[in-house]
């Protein structure tokens, strides 16, 4: 029985490599803007890995490379900005690389990462975002980004996955955490 579970492991691990693309590849050949009319970004791939534990503790790993499609989307996207709640998470940016359009690769230093306050408008709790600056791109450049995030269960709530079925095929995964009669936060993924 071990033999059969390894020997299925060490397959799906061979037959992985086998079809795995290179990230320049997936970048050429993601199109450009003439294929994407009035856009200024392209997302290519997003991923994202979750690992939850019994008592609601979420480890996420994500993996998102980015495409600059044109000189608003270069100027909008030279610093890259993810927002969190300190008192429900623990985010870190572990690693940023840029592939330029001419075939250079550049690794951004993880220790350039600043942790702010968010900018507050009509709600103020504390929420807080980590930054890192990219610097000039030009259309045609990619962004490569890892991240990291710890979702740490409020003591006070429980979750409930609420299903929804959308006519045109979609599915909708709604999570609601409650307290008492109303709710404390909602995370919508869609």
């Amino acid at each position: 029985m071990i033999k059969k579970v390894l020997l299925l492991g060490i397959s799906l691990f061979i037959l992985q490599a086998a079809f795995c693309i290179s990230i320049p590849d997936l970048i050429k050949n993601s199109g450009c803007s003439a294929e994407y009319p009035n856009q200024n970004l392209l997302i290519i791939f997003d991923s994202t890995s979750v690992d939850m534990q019994e008592s609601g503790l979420s480890f996420y790993h994500a993996h998102t490379l980015y495409k600059i499609l044109s000189a608003k989307g270069a100027k909008d996207f030279n610093v890259f900005k993810y927002g969190y709640d300190p008192l429900s998470a623990y985010v870190d940016i572990e690693k940023v690389t840029v592939y330029r359009k001419n075939g250079e690769v550049e690794e951004l230093d993880i220790t350039k990462v600043y942790d702010y306050p968010a900018p507050a408008r009509m709600i103020y709790w504390g929420a807080r975002e980590k930054m890192i600056e990219i610097g000039r791109l030009e259309p045609g450049d990619a962004i490569e980004v890892f991240l990291f995030k710890k979702d740490i269960p409020m003591p006070c709530c429980r979750m409930t996955m609420i299903n929804i079925f959308h006519p045109c095929g979609d599915i909708f995964m709604i999570s609601f955490l409650f307290g008492a009669a109303t709710p404390c936060c909602a995370n919508i993924t869609v």
